[in-house]
Parts: structure tokens; sequence; C-alpha cells
């Protein structure tokens, strides 16, 4: 026969109404600093069943403060863009300006003059009147 061993534990009662007090849980370890630079928290069992998630969570974070920076240079580029076309519209218009001034005849003509090319005439142009008898022979 094998020998079985029965163990009673004793429950000491001091005589009053209380129940036995059941074995205290582990003390659960407060966050510390320590505690993440260590390295403590990449072995605890609720960390490894969850990594993928938080790798999940670790890619958007990444996408999302990419898109960020994508968006403030974008907006920069369209400050600078928009600065350069209202300096080129001004240019613009004064180039304009100057132009059309400077494509006058009396300013053309002042311009040619030292060159001989052309010469303006001090007499003014007349107005020649055709009859209709003299239009019809000549068309």
């Amino acid at each position: 026969m094998s020998k079985e061993k029965n163990t009673v534990k004793e429950i000491i009662i001091d005589g009053s109404d209380e129940a036995p007090q059941a074995a205290k849980p582990k003390k659960k370890r407060r966050f510390s600093v320590l505690f993440l630079l260590n390295g403590e928290f990449l072995q605890k069992e609720y960390f490894l069943k969850n990594l993928p998630f938080f790798l999940f969570i670790a890619v958007l974070l990444a996408i999302y403060i990419a898109n960020a920076y994508y968006a403030e240079n974008k907006i920069r580029e369209i400050t600078e863009t928009e600065n350069e076309i209202k300096e080129l519209h001004a240019e613009f218009i004064s180039l304009k300006a100057e132009l059309t001034e400077k494509c006058k005849e009396y300013q053309v003509s002042k311009m040619l003059e030292p060159t001989g090319m052309l010469v303006s005439d001090s007499i003014p142009p007349r107005v020649i009147n055709v009859s209709v008898e003299d239009y019809t022979k000549i068309y």
C-alpha cells in the first residue's frame, strides 16, 4: 500500500468571529522610470500579447507626424509662390506701362532720330478728298 499522507491545516481562531485571512496577493509594482529604463516592461505578458497593436499604433503615429511635416512644407511653398506671383504681377504691370510709353510714335521717333533712320515731319498730315467718280476710276 502506498502511503498517502493527509495534511490538515489548522486554523487558529482566538475567540473572534473573523474569517481566516487568505493569502495576500502580491503587491503590484508601481510604474516607475527605472521600470522603463531597465526594460522590464518589455518582458511582461501584456506587452508581448499586444505587441502587434502597439506596432500598429507606432506606425500610425509616424504617418501622422510625417503628414504634418508634409502639410507644413506645402503651406510654406504655397505662401512663397503666392508672394512671388504678387511680385511678378507688379513687375508685369510696370513693364507693360513702360512699353506702352515707349511705343508711342513720338517716343519712337525721338529714339531713332540720332540714327537718321526715321525723321519726323513737322508738317501735319492733310485730308485728301476724292470724288465718287475718281474713286470708281481708281478701284
